[in-house]
């Protein structure tokens, strides 16, 4: 059996005790998933001008196929490289935040500044902890690997992803990350597209989506 092979079939084996562990987490993803692609519909519709959506759309382009990486990983297991990825989509976010003032976006991309994080709410924490997976910082992060203890009483390292509660943590602020998108997509389709309403996606949102995420038990 080839690496690709054992792959899929450990990739098949995680993704059973992902749906046992958090029976509605797949249904989530679907929820954020169906609102993406409705999002992607809606703004293929809108032309690009301005300087500031210059910035904007390839941000928000970058965002949905990073988002539906993520879910992916997470349905596997593999922790350590979602978590990787939700780092990247906090830096998304924070530097859409920075297109609200375009001349210090201008200065910060001259100078090859990263994304000023404090832009966002709280953010500094989360990025704090997903910069130290994304930099094997700790070496607690390891763990993340999946330890199995052996029959010999010695620990092995998972090659291929397996459950551990961490996922419960990087799913939850992947969803907190998809939220606080979603927030500011709000905004940008009120800008963008003649005779939006925000009462639709408001409706799902309260009345679908936050609802599905108290029962999923994510933490």
């Amino acid at each position: 059996m080839s690496l690709k092979e054992i792959h899929k079939q450990c990739r098949n084996s995680a993704c059973i005790e992902f749906d046992k562990a958090i029976p509605n987490g797949i249904l989530l993803m679907n929820e954020m998933e169906k609102y993406l692609c409705s999002l992607f519909e809606r703004l293929g519709q809108i032309n690009v001008t301005g300087e500031k959506d210059q910035h904007r759309l390839p941000l928000i382009v970058s965002f949905i196929r990073t988002h539906m990486m993520i879910d992916e990983l997470l349905h596997y297991c593999e922790n350590i490289e979602a978590a990787t990825l939700v780092r990247k989509q906090l830096e998304l976010l924070a530097r859409y935040k920075e297109t609200e003032n375009m001349d210090e976006l201008k200065i910060a991309i001259k100078k090859k500044k990263v994304p000023q994080i404090s832009k966002i709410e709280n953010g500094g924490v989360m990025y704090g902890m997903l910069s130290e997976i994304a930099h094997s910082a700790k070496s607690e992060t390891y763990t993340l690997l999946g330890y199995e203890k052996q029959e010999d009483d010695s620990v092995g390292i998972n090659l291929f992803g397996v459950y551990d509660e961490n996922i419960k943590v990087t799913f939850g602020i992947h969803t907190d990350i998809f939220c606080r998108f979603f927030i500011e997509m709000l905004q940008f389709q009120k800008e963008h597209i003649e005779n939006y309403s925000e009462d639709s996606d408001m409706d799902w949102m309260c009345n679908d989506f936050i609802p599905l995420g108290l029962k999923s038990g994510i933490e």
